[in-house]
């Protein structure tokens, strides 16, 4: 939407204003505070045109206008400040970031919980939906001798971990024969690939230690499932009650 810089002047000062008081404003006010050095009306015929593009609304029949959803898009894409990080603020995204050995979905909630803190705002993210999610490889780790520990590393490199029990005494050579099999017949395999016939080649390969292969295969479909689906991660909702806006208990509970 091309707007003349008048029309962003006072736009941004309506939601600036609105975001801080919760209240509706009027043209007397931005005229006499917002330091506009524009006359009250011509600020209400510009007012008015906001409205009439759809950028304010006028709620009830107060004199004062309230931003738009699309009134409040255009501010955040077009007029909002830039927000600068500080070098110490930079130095806590980066420690989070370098931090390989966390799983994605830790590394993604750490941030979302460093952007709130940052800006004393809700913040929230969310990963993308794969198209199809795989387990590109598979680890093992002994407990007892009769459980290991099975570790998928899996398309987005989140890792995942189940304990793994067998009726039959498990050694390092059963477990990497075990892991040999997954490999071989279930790294890189869609959960809509594992077909019965997968599950029987591994079965007459391992033998009676197949008894944990129905186990480990509805734990790598159920795994993988859950790759395939968008997360989303939120924090600071508790930063929503410090707004005036937000102190319409009826509007903070549909938010929530």
């Amino acid at each position: 939407m091309d707007l003349n810089e008048r029309k962003k002047r006072i736009l941004k000062s309506i939601v600036d204003t609105y975001i801080s008081s919760g209240e509706p404003v009027g043209s007397k006010y931005l005229s006499d505070s917002m330091g506009l050095n524009i006359s009250s009306a011509t600020i209400r015929n510009e007012m008015s045109e906001l409205e009439r593009l759809g950028l304010l609304e006028q709620p009830h029949t107060s004199a004062g206008r309230v931003p738009s959803s699309d009134g409040f898009r255009v501010y955040v894409e077009n007029l909002m400040n830039d927000y600068y990080l500080s070098l110490e603020e930079i130095s806590v995204l980066n420690e989070i970031m370098n931090s390989k050995i966390k799983r994605l979905n830790t590394v993604v909630e750490d941030i979302t919980r460093v952007l709130s803190e940052m800006t004393d705002y809700t913040a929230f993210a969310y990963t993308a939906k794969s198209a199809a999610g795989t387990v590109k490889r598979f680890e093992g780790v002994l407990l007892t001798k009769n459980s290991f520990l099975l570790v998928m590393v899996t398309s987005s490199d989140n890792v995942k971990t189940q304990q793994v029990k067998s009726e039959y005494t498990i050694n390092q050579d059963i477990l990497n024969l075990l892991l040999k099999v997954l490999n071989e017949n279930l790294a890189g395999v869609t959960a809509d690939s594992i077909s019965m016939e997968v599950f029987y080649k591994m079965q007459d390969i391992l033998g009676v230690y197949s008894d944990v292969l129905m186990g480990i295969i509805k734990t790598v479909i159920a795994v993988i499932r859950e790759e395939e689906e968008c997360k989303v991660y939120l924090d600071g909702m508790s930063n929503l009650l410090k707004y005036p806006d937000f102190s319409d208990l009826e509007k903070t509970r549909n938010v929530l």
